[in-house]
Parts: C-alpha cells; sequence; structure tokens
C-alpha cells in the first residue's frame, strides 16, 4: 500500500502592519488552501486580510478567556500554555482545519497573532500529524508603528509598544530553524521573476511557480503595494542601514539585535509593564466605551435630524403665511367676478356635457375593441395549450410505438435465430430432436443410478461427435475440458479479447446449444462503454452439437468432464472469471440492448451496492419478474408476473429480498467472500435468493434495475415440473432456505400478503412528490432543486412517487433519470388522471408534496379525501402573487393586479390548507410570517446545491453572461431590458467585451438581437463549463419572487453577479454585503461592470467571498438538514 505523505500546514509569521497580508498572498497562488471562510475586506484593508475567520475567532477566544486582546496579549502567563484555555484552542484550531480545509491540500494560516500565539500550532500539527513550516516576515519598526496608530487611532507610544512587544514575542516563539526572515521593503522592489525565484527557495517543485497566470497576478500584487512613511527617521535610518546589504532575507541573529536595539532607543524595557497595565485597563473598558460612543453616535444623529426637521417645518410654515396672504389678495379680486363667471361656467357645462357625450361613443368602440382583443388573446392562449398537449402525445406515442417495435424486433430476431438454424441443417434438427425426446424418456424411465445415466448420455454424446466428424476433443485431467473451435462449423460473430476485463459474464449450459447461440449472438450485440468476458460454462451437455460453441472466437469455453449441476457448475467456472464483476446469465435467454451498461452504471449511481438483477420478459411480451419477494414462511413470488413491463410500479431502482439468478451480477470479491453459491442446497434452485441473503447480511444492497432488460423462455433449460428433472430441486432447497433464514424470515410478510408493499417493504414510507412537469434539471433552477429535493427524501429513506400533474406524460431521459434513482413516475396509458392513480394508492402515502399553487388548486382537495392519513406539504418555489403585482406595476395592466389579488387569496388559503409549507426566500418568509394563522407552518428552506469550488481564476474568464430559463416571463422581460437600454451603455465602457444570452426556450425573437458584441447561444447542455470560462454574470430582473437560480449558480462557481434589487431579494444577509453588486438603472448598471471586471484584486474577493456564501447557505448537507427537521416536525 502506498504511503501518501500529509499535506503541510504552513504558518505566516509576522506584525500587525507588516506585510502578511501580501506575502499571504503571494503564496496562496501556488495552490495552498486559506479555508472555506475568509475575513472580508474592510475599509482599512480593502484587499483584504488573507485570513480565515474562524482561525483568528479561536485566537482571539484563547486572549479574551486569559485576560488580554491582540493590543495586550505580549504578556501572557508563563503557564498560560497549560491553561484549560490554551487546551481547547489546540482542539478547536485542529477542528477547524479538518471541517473548514480541504484534504490532501496544503493549508496556508496568517494572523499576526501567531507572533504570541506560536507555541500553539506545533502541538496542533503533532495531533493532526502534519508536518509544519513557518515563514516570517519583517518590516521596518516605525513603518509598522505608523501603520498600527493609523489604523486603530492610537497615540505614537501605545503603538510603539504593540509594535515592539510583538517583535520580541517572535524573537522568542519562533523555531530556531528558521534562520531568515523576508525583508517586506525589498519584496516591494522586486520584479516577478525575482520572487518567483525566492517563492522556489521555499517550496522547491512546486508546479504553478512556472504558470504565466502566476507571473501576471504576482506582478499586479507588488505593483498595487506600497511602503508608508516612517513617523521615526532615525529608527528607519538605522533599519535601513541594518537591511541594505541583504536581498530578500534578514538574518535570524540580525532580527534579534535589531529587536533588542530598537526596545532600548524606545526606552521601552523600562515602561513597557507600566504601558502593558494601561492597555490591560483601557482594554476593560473598550467595550462599554464602544457601546456608549455608539449609542452617542446614533442619538447625535438623531437630534441633528429632528433640528433639520423643525428647520424645514419653520421655513415651510413661512412660506405658507406668505402664500395665504396672496390667496387672500387674489380671492378678493376673484369676488368681483363671480357673477361673469358663473355665466361663462354655464356654457362651460353645456360645452362638456356635449364633449362627455362624444366620450362616451368613443368608449363604447374601445371596450367593443377591448373585449375582442381579450379574446383573440384567450384564443391564443387556447391554441397554445392544445398545442403543448399535441406535442405531448405525439411524444408520448413515438414512445410507445418504439417500445412495441422493440419487443417484437427482439422476439422476431429470436424466431429468425431459431429458423436458421433449422433451414441450414433440416435433416440434423430432426435427429436431434428425436434423439433428444428419445434420451429424455429413457433417462426418465430406466430405473438406473444417476450416475451410469451420466456415463450413458456421455457414450452417446462421443458417438454423435464421431457421427459429425468431431474426433478432436480434447481431454484433460481435472474438472474441465477447453475445446477448440471446430473448423466445419460457421459463426458469424466473435468476441473481443480483453486482457483487462470488467466484467466476466459466466452462461452455465447444459443442452439447448441452438437457444445458447442465440443467447450468445445477443450480448455480442450489445454496445457496452466497459470491456468484458464472456466465459461458457457447459456442464457436459449430451448435446452432440456442443462442439459449435467451441467455433466462437473470443467465447471463452470450458466444458465439465462429468455433470456438475447448475450451482456446482457455477461455482467452478466463476473460478475463471477476471473481471471486477460477475454476471450469471441463464442460456435460455435473449438481452436487450443496454443490458450490461444498465447493471454496471448501477454501482456508480448508487451506494453499497452488492448484487444487481434485471427485469426478465416472457417472449410474448409480458413481464416475467421485476425482483423477487421472499414470504415469511420462505416461499417466493414473481413481482409483477404477467403484467406490462413498461407500468410504472416494474421501472425503478429498488431494493428487494433477491434477484432472478437469470441475470445477476455480483462484485466479484463478495462472491468470494461468502464462498460462491451455498454449496448446502442441491444442484440448482434457490442458489441465488440464498446468495443475495448473505450479500445483505454483510451489509451490502440488493438492487432491481428495470434499464437492464431481457427475454427469459421460463423453464427451457429446467422445465416446470416441480416433481421431475433439476425442478425438483426447487421444493427442497426451499424448506433448507427456511431453516437457513427462519429469524431473518419472521420480519418478512405472510404469504400473499399486500405483495405490492411487500415489494417495497425496506422503505420508511412513501411520498407522493407533485409537480407541473417532470424536473429537468439542466434547463431550469426549479428542476434542479425538485432533483434535489427528491434525494434529500429518499437518502431519508422513502420511496418517491413523482406525478408530473399537467399532463401525466413520460418525459423521456427526464423520467429515466428519476427512475435511476429510485423514483416511481406516474405517467399515461397506465395512469391517466390522478383520480385513478389515488383510488388504486392513495392509502399508502406519509407526506405529499404539492409543488407550486397550479397543482394545489388541481389537487389538494381530492388528496385531502384520498390519502387521510398523509401530511401535505406546500411547496411555494416563490409567491405567484408577489410576481403577479410587481408585474403589473412594470407593465401598468390594471388587469394583471386584479388577478394577483384573486392569486394571493388562493395561496393564501393552500398554505392554512397544507400542514407545512416551504418559501425559499427570507424576505418571503418574513411577508408571510405576519400572519398569525401561517407562521408556525412556514419552513424557508433555500435553493439546494452541490457544495461548490471555484474552477478557474480571474485571467481566464472573459466576456458577460445572462442565464435564464425562458418560460419564466421575468426572464423574456430582462433579456429584453438589458438589450434595449442596458448593453448599449455598457458596450461604451467595455469595448470588446461580449454579452452572452443563454438558457432554453429561447424565444426565436431573441435571434433579432444578435450582433458583433451579442450571442444568442440558446440552452447550455454544461452551465458549470460555461461559468468557468465567463468573468461575470448579470440579472437585470424588473420583477419577480423567491430565490433567484441564476444567482445562485453564478456565485457558486466564483462569477460575480450583477443584479437588481428584485434579484438579490430574499437572500440570506450573512456575507451578503460583499458578493451584493446591486445596480437598479442603465447606468449603475454600466457603471458597476466597469468597475469590477478588469480590476483583478476586486473580482477575486467578490469571487471567492461568493463561493463562501454559497457553501454557506445553500449546500446540499446543510439544507438537507433542515428538510429533515422539518419532516420529523410532521410525524
Amino acid at each position: 500500500m502506498t504511503h501518501v505523505q500529509p499535506a503541510n500546514i504552513q504558518l505566516i509569521v509576522g506584525t500587525h502592519r507588516s506585510g502578511t497580508s501580501l506575502l499571504t498572498r503571494l503564496v496562496s497562488l501556488l495552490g495552498f488552501d486559506l479555508g472555506r471562510h475568509l475575513m472580508q475586506p474592510s475599509f482599512d484593508n480593502p484587499r483584504g486580510f488573507w485570513e480565515n475567520e474562524k482561525i483568528v475567532a479561536a485566537h482571539d477566544q484563547l486572549l479574551s478567556e486569559l485576560g488580554k486582546d491582540w493590543s495586550t496579549a505580549a504578556l501572557l502567563p508563563e503557564n498560560w500554555m497549560d491553561t484549560s484555555a490554551a487546551k481547547a484552542c489546540i482542539t478547536s484550531l485542529s477542528d477547524i482545519l479538518i471541517d473548514d480545509f480541504q484534504d490532501n491540500v496544503p493549508s496556508l494560516i496568517k494572523d499576526p497573532r501567531l507572533a504570541i500565539l506560536y507555541p500553539l500550532w506545533p502541538k496542533v500539527a503533532r495531533k493532526l500529524k502534519r508536518p509544519l513550516q513557518s515563514i516570517a516576515i519583517v518590516r521596518s519598526p516605525s513603518s509598522v508603528s505608523s501603520s498600527v496608530a493609523k489604523r486603530n487611532f492610537l497615540d505614537k507610544a501605545a503603538a510603539a509598544f504593540i509594535t515592539i512587544s510583538y517583535m520580541q514575542a517572535m524573537r522568542q516563539n519562533l523555531p530556531k530553524k528558521v534562520d531568515r526572515l523576508i525583508v517586506y521593503e525589498h519584496l516591494l522592489t522586486k520584479n516577478a521573476d525575482d520572487i518567483l525565484k525566492f517563492l522556489s527557495h521555499y517550496f522547491p517543485g512546486n508546479a504553478a511557480i512556472d504558470d504565466p497566470n502566476v507571473r501576471n497576478t504576482i506582478q499586479g500584487l507588488i505593483y498595487q503595494n506600497a511602503d508608508q512613511n516612517p513617523d521615526d527617521p532615525d529608527l528607519h535610518q538605522r533599519y535601513s542601514a541594518m537591511t541594505a546589504s541583504t536581498d530578500f532575507f534578514l538574518k535570524r541573529s540580525s532580527f534579534d539585535k535589531m529587536t533588542q536595539d530598537f526596545a532600548a532607543m524606545l526606552d521601552l524595557d523600562a515602561s513597557f509593564i507600566r504601558e502593558h497595565d494601561r492597555r490591560s485597563f483601557l482594554t476593560k473598558g473598550t467595550k462599554k466605551i464602544q457601546v456608549e460612543q455608539r449609542k452617542f453616535v446614533q442619538l447625535n444623529t438623531e437630534n441633528q435630524e429632528l433640528h433639520g426637521q423643525i428647520r424645514e417645518r419653520t421655513e415651510e410654515l413661512a412660506s405658507l403665511n406668505s402664500v395665504l396672504v396672496d390667496k387672500e389678495t387674489y380671492i378678493g379680486a376673484l369676488d368681483g367676478g363671480i357673477v361673469e363667471r358663473d355665466h361663462l361656467l354655464g356654457k362651460l357645462q353645456a360645452e362638456l356635457i356635449d364633449k362627455e357625450t362624444r366620450i362616451g361613443a368613443l368608449n363604447g368602440g374601445v371596450i367593443e375593441r377591448d373585449l375582442k382583443l381579450n379574446s383573440l388573446e384567450v384564443e391564443h392562449e387556447e391554441l397554445q395549450r392544445l398545442k403543448i398537449a399535441e406535442d405531448v402525445k405525439h411524444r408520448l406515442d413515438v414512445s410507445r410505438n418504439e417500445m412495441v417495435e422493440r419487443q417484437l424486433s427482439q422476439q422476431v430476431d429470436g424466431y429468425k435465430l431459431l429458423v436458421e438454424y433449422y433451414q441450414a441443417h433440416p435433416v440434423r434438427a430432426a435427429m436431434k430432436a428425436v434423439a433428444f425426446k428419445g434420451l429424455r424418456f429413457m433417462r426418465r424411465v430406466t430405473p438406473l443410478p444417476d450416475s451410469v445415466k451420466s456415463r450413458l448420455s456421455d457414450k452417446l454424446s462421443g458417438l454423435a461427435e464421431n457421427l459429425n466428424g468431431a474426433n478432436n476433443r480434447v481431454h484433460q485431467n481435472g474438472a474441465l475440458t477447453q475445446l477448440p473451435a471446430p473448423s466445419e462449423v460457421d459463426i458469424d460473430f466473435a468476441f473481443e479479447q480483453s486482457d483487462n476485463p470488467v466484467v466476466s459474464i459466466v452462461v452455465p449450459v447444459y443442452n439447448e446449444i441452438s437457444q445458447t447461440v442465440a443467447c450468445l449472438k445477443s450480448i455480442h450485440q450489445q454496445k457496452v462503454s466497459v470491456e468484458y468476458e464472456v466465459i461458457l460454462a457447459d456442464d457436459c451437455s449430451p448435446d452432440p452439437f456442443h462442439t459449435i460453441l467451441g467455433k466462437i472466437d473470443g467465447l471463452r469455453y470450458f466444458r465439465n468432464e462429468e455433470n456438475l449441476g447448475f450451482l456446482m457448475n457455477c461455482n467452478v467456472n466463476a473460478a475463471q472469471s477476471r473481471g471486477q464483476y460477475i454476471v450469471f446469465l441463464n442460456n435460455d435467454t435473449l438481452v436487450n440492448p443496454g443490458w450490461l451498461d444498465a447493471l454496471v452504471r448501477t454501482y456508480q449511481e448508487h451506494g453499497d451496492v452488492g448484487i444487481v438483477g434485471s427485469k426478465l420478459i416472457f417472449p410474448n411480451g409480458k413481464l416475467q419478474e421485476a425482483g423477487g419477494i421472499i414470504w415469511e414462511d420462505g416461499s417466493g413470488w414473481n413481482w409483477g408476473r404477467d403484467q406490462s413491463p413498461d407500468h410504472p410500479l416494474y421501472n425503478f431502482v429498488r431494493d428487494v429480498d433477491y434477484v432472478s439468478g437469470a441475470s445477476l451480477m455480483i462484485r466479484r470479491d463478495l462472491f468470494e467472500e461468502i464462498g460462491g453459491f451455498n454449496t448446502k442446497l442441491e444442484k440448482a434452485y434457490y442458489e441465488d435468493t440464498d446468495c443475495c441473503f448473505r450479500v445483505r447480511q454483510l451489509g451490502y444492497r440488493v438492487l432491481y434495475q428495470p434499464r437492464s432488460s431481457l427475454i427469459h423462455i421460463e423453464g427451457l433449460s429446467s422445465g416446470t415440473d416441480v416433481t421431475s428433472g433439476a425442478k425438483k430441486y426447487q421444493v427442497s432447497n426451499q424448506k433448507i432456505f427456511f431453516n437457513t433464514w427462519r429469524k431473518v424470515l419472521r420480519n418478512h410478510h405472510p404469504n400473499a400478503d399486500r405483495p405490492e408493499l411487500a415489494s417495497d417493504r425496506m422503505v420508511r414510507g412513501h411520498v407522493l412528490y407533485v409537480d407541473a412537469t417532470t424536473p429537468e434539471p439542466d434547463k431550469d433552477s426549479g428542476s434542479l432543486d425538485a432533483v434535489n429535493t427528491i434525494q434529500i427524501l429518499i437518502e431519508q429513506g422513502y420511496r418517491v412517487h413523482f406525478v408530473p400533474g399537467t399532463n401525466f406524460a413520460h418525459w423521456g431521459e427526464a423520467t429515466a433519470a428519476l427512475q435511476r434513482k429510485g423514483v416511481e413516475c406516474i405517467y399515461h396509458p397506465f395512469y391517466s388522471n390522478m383520480d385513478v392513480f389515488l383510488k388504486e394508492r392513495g392509502d399508502v402515502f406519509d407526506f405529499v408534496v404539492l409543488s407550486r399553487a397550479e397543482i394545489n388548486e388541481l389537487f389538494l382537495d381530492k388528496i385531502r379525501k384520498k390519502c387521510p392519513r398523509a401530511k401535505i406539504i406546500y411547496n411555494t418555489v416563490d409567491l405567484h402573487y408577489l410576481r403577479m403585482e410587481r408585474e403589473a406595476e412594470v407593465v401598468g395592466n390594471a388587469k394583471m393586479k386584479v388577478d394577483a389579488a384573486a392569486m394571493k387569496k388562493m395561496e393564501l388559503s393552500f398554505m392554512r390548507a397544507a400542514d407545512a409549507t416551504i418559501v425559499l426566500s427570507e424576505h418571503e418568509h418574513e411577508v408571510l410570517s405576519r400572519n398569525k394563522k401561517l407562521a408556525d407552518k412556514l419552513w424557508n428552506i433555500p435553493l439546494i446545491r452541490p457544495i461548490a469550488r471555484r474552477s478557474t481564476g480571474f485571467a481566464s474568464r472573459k466576456d458577460i453572461v445572462f442565464i435564464g430559463g425562458y418560460n419564466h416571463r421575468p426572464n423574456v422581460d430582462a433579456v429584453d431590458w438589458l438589450v434595449r437600454e442596458i448593453w448599449p451603455i455598457m458596450r461604451q465602457s467595455l469595448p470588446g467585451v461580449r454579452l452572452r444570452i443563454c438558457g432554453s426556450h429561447m424565444p426565436d425573437r431573441f435571434k433579432e438581437y444578435v450582433c458583433n458584441d451579442i450571442l444568442v447561444d440558446g440552452y447550455v447542455a454544461d452551465l458549470e463549463h460555461l461559468l468557468g470560462k465567463c468573468r461575470l454574470t448579470i440579472a437585470p430582473l424588473r420583477y419577480g419572487a423567491g430565490l433567484k437560480g441564476k444567482i445562485a449558480s453564478s456565485i457558486g462557481q466564483g462569477v460575480p453577479c450583477i443584479g437588481t434589487a428584485i434579484a438579490f431579494e430574499g437572500m440570506a444577509e450573512q456575507g451578503l454585503d460583499v458578493i451584493k453588486l446591486q445596480a437598479d438603472t442603465p447606468e449603475q448598471f454600466a457603471k458597476l461592470a466597469a468597475s469590477i471586471y478588469d480590476d483583478e484584486l476586486v473580482w477575486d474577493t467578490v469571487s471567492l467571498a461568493g463561493v463562501t456564501y454559497h457553501n454557506d447557505h445553500y449546500a446540499y448537507p446543510n439544507v438537507a438538514k433542515t428538510y429533515k427537521k422539518m419532516l420529523e416536525s410532521l410525524q
């Protein structure tokens, strides 16, 4: 086993304001991990601290428990490392490195407190068994003191005290192996090539040192940093003289002497304790003072605002008095002309009546036109619905026709093989039929021992071979005989040789040679993504034509010297396998396309899988078995027998009691661990069932995979009569099986008791999930959340049954993807509507999730009646009424406002009727919480996304992207506004930058927007790749509701997003201030984009903060915990 060297812990040690941030940024470019939670930039450090906030918090917690803070930490008690606080801090730091940092990636730690708290870290490194390395940096004490004083509003003495105390602590704490310190001032005078050479001194062999992108970034970092003027020229002059003869580094001995000299020059040795005591006293009162100061500032601000308001009111009162005087004068003048005005008023009233009559006539025409327009809109919407319905029906018909055609084709292929054989060898076929019927009759009625019958069969077989010229049989000592291929038989296919097969297919054979060839040919016709080998295990077949099997190139053909029976034949020849997986496949089968890949894929898509079995279909097209049920008496049941193989009940992956050995895949190491099929059983039957029980006993799963299907001619190899032949062992082996697993079987269902539940008995419960359509997670955010929610329910142990409520359609690959996860998908023609489905299955559900308002409108009442024990969860997706209100306001449509009010009333009624309501955004949760009847039912469960990491940096990215699904009207409106009003201004400040418009269901008219700097890409299958290449995204949403998936997707890939207030609405406040690039006018969008697009430092800060925000709030594991709490609260 190869030993993996644990990743280093790299410490950056230096005083406050000594250049540790710059050095940390440089080292981080070499692939070091700073952890997920970086401190955010601030006004005094806008380029970022590059410190892990959890590490800093742990250091500060220790200092606080020891009665210190960062400014008074130098004089810790002598025994501080022995305190319980220090030990707790070591544990906390160790946990942070495990939880917040990547495995097998060097960790980079920067915090000026390391100068004092360094003794903690060797213990942390030993606890984690990781190497510890340190790099120290020094800067002119005068410059450091000046910077500390300015940043923290300190006087000169206090700043000098802090600076020299940290330097003395570095001198005492740094290990002896740190014999040189980096000189900050020299670092700023070097170019990128010099700095890369310096970095290679510390990190020899690091591949990133040769990366041109790293070089360019370093050059920019050095250019953007500049040293401050020192506040003590004499001190700075002595420091410059001491470091003038050095290159990058200052010797440790020189640093120690410099520290002593500077302490003596500042006369700090005598006043050190005094200054410490003074700062300690100040520290204790600092928090109280700061609180009082904030209160004073707030009260002072409020007081000034009140005075301002009083001044404004006084000025308004004076103005109003002046106006009042003017009005009174004017009224006096008007009184004289009232009579004249009355006459004029009468005349105007007559004209007004005439005009109102004309306006009334015009209004009548407008109303008539509006009615016609509304009628046309209704007709248009109806035609659109009809078109969608016809499209769905067409897709369903095509899918059904393909399914029927596939089944017929499989049957025809099987019959063709039989016909070809009988046409090519009519006499042989007739003789074979007569010979075998006679042989079987003789073996059945002759009162001879089995061993005698077997030898007699061998002699007859040898005679038949001689008659056919098969004199080249090679006998070997041992259990197996491998035969060369006879040259006289034509075989029109061959298997490819594989030195490293992933799968070994073991086909046990006893007679039925023509069927065996047909089976092998169907295997050969598979299009398979992995290498495989086929092992044909001939159990000493007496059929004289068995020799043709050796004719097949690439087939590994083994023949037992005597008949061993099915079980031992499988065990003996499985030992010849070389693959990671073994598939036992009966020879009386014809495998369908995708049979083998589906089996292999199951191990990749599901955890802890031991055995996977296929769907078995009769030659007449009916289902033979979709996984098996074992009752408490040990008897078995073929689940789904004689039903349609396309029925939803039989087309999702699930855990089963057993799968048939007619097509059973098992990990080879497991098969060897359990010792193969149980030899305590007799020759055949129950060996597959016992194998499944033993594998499950080891903690592995036994899964049924419907995507792997085959035609199985049941009883062809062993017959169907349980009183004779191999079939008789079925009865005797059942008794052995029952006695072996008696205790386990106590937990199984009584014979034939509710088989629909027994077939899925290993789940915790059942959840009905209803959405408008089948989710397509590559096309819209809502679908991605739906799929992730379903996955959460599956991981909680529930069987999810999905209903696409608006169409009941099988939606191709989208439906198949859910079925592969283990979801039963309900579709036409097996269930044409919800009433039919609920009548049959409504009583089994523990929870029902109704997604979106329109689904509640269609089905809420029905589900309450037909699913009496189910808890109903209303997933709003977004507040429809809120989105509609905002759209009405943007477009100025009064009718939309009326519709929004009706939708609000309806949505609130759904929430009152539900047992729990899910809202995605904090804003919507706040709005609804004001309703006391709803507050206790509300759950704020945001978007659900995988844990994200940024794939590429600033230099390799370009362009600005808009992403959206255009079945959602807010996205269409956003693109129109973006192209027509925002981009014309943005392109002026960003020449050469392109706007890319992407997303599914895009209107054709968007093609009119294409020009030199606008690309209309449409649907993008690999969104992660697209976001990994773009520099910014944009979200100019003017109305909408809920959380915006486009922003989550963007920040998760490290892409800063510029958006409106609506776009960012409802996002959690923690960490939002750094990533919220808000713009609400075209001019603001242009200004903000120009400020960030070419500024790598700002971009990088927002980018990393975005990934952190994404993982803190949307990461799948975190959201799953909240969903679990909701389910538990409803039980």
